[in-house]
């Protein structure tokens, strides 16, 4: 029986595999769990939809990225932070100081971006 995995499951296949297994246990334990559900012509169609919407909404989420990568090439940041006597850097809220130098250099990032 082919069934069409939801999620990784061990020894078996990753999330979106089509895979074949015993029709116990797909019925008994895969789909009572809602680990996989029953590949059938339609839900082939939607899962092919779902892998095409997924690749194209990770391409946008990569050039969006490159964009931002090629604003920021050629800047640098000083940012000020006290150290202890052995080097240790005590810094509170490190990212929101970072999001302001960017946007002090006019490169527009969101502190949900930040890293």
């Amino acid at each position: 029986m082919e069934v069409i995995l939801k999620e990784d499951v061990v020894n078996l296949g990753y999330k979106d595999d089509i895979v074949n297994v015993k029709k116990g246990y797909a019925r008994n334990y895969l789909i009572p769990q809602g680990k996989a559900i029953i590949a059938t012509e339609s839900s082939k169609k939607v899962l092919a939809e779902n892998l095409k919407q997924r690749a194209h909404k990770l391409e946008q989420i990569k050039a969006t990225a490159l964009a931002l990568a090629e604003k920021m090439e050629g800047v640098s940041l000083t940012i000020g932070a006290k150290t202890s006597s052995t080097g240790t850097i005590f810094r509170v809220g490190y990212q929101h100081s970072d999001c302001r130098c960017l946007e002090r250099k006019r490169v527009l990032m969101w502190r949900e971006k930040a890293l």
